[in-house]
């Protein structure tokens, strides 16, 4: 069992914003600051389950996003993962691999508030 829990803060100079260059902006960028929790649980030598949550805000704006995948080590270098949860405004679903330093997930959103689906591609490759 392991278990990780940390805090992140962008914007923390507060940088001014334009959309078009040259032309100074009075309006400054909020702080966003980001919450997260996760732990990673070995049921077997081959699966583990890892619940995930992540609470972000900015301003007045906040979302969140609560989960789980669930893992499958295929040998000693590669593991297939499948995973769900909830966000604020609808679910998600994800699968993927990963094969030595290198991962690729797709994610797929469903979002409750509007006929909107969406859908994203996760590459990584740790050093």
């Amino acid at each position: 069992f392991s278990f990780d829990l940390g805090y992140t803060v962008f914007n923390v100079n507060r940088p001014k914003t334009s959309l078009l260059s040259g032309i100074q902006s009075q309006y400054r960028k909020h702080m966003r600051h980001q919450y997260y929790i996760k732990a990673d649980y070995e049921l077997s030598n081959s699966f583990s389950l890892n619940p995930r949550f992540l609470y972000t805000y900015q301003g007045p704006h906040s979302t969140y996003i609560a989960g789980s995948d669930v893992s499958y080590n295929l040998d000693q270098n590669t593991t297939v993962l499948v995973g769900s949860g909830v966000m604020k405004n609808g679910n998600y679903f994800t699968a993927g691999f990963s094969v030595n330093k290198f991962r690729m997930a797709l994610c797929f959103d469903l979002f409750n508030t509007i006929d909107f689906y969406g859908g994203e591609l996760n590459m990584s490759y740790s050093l």
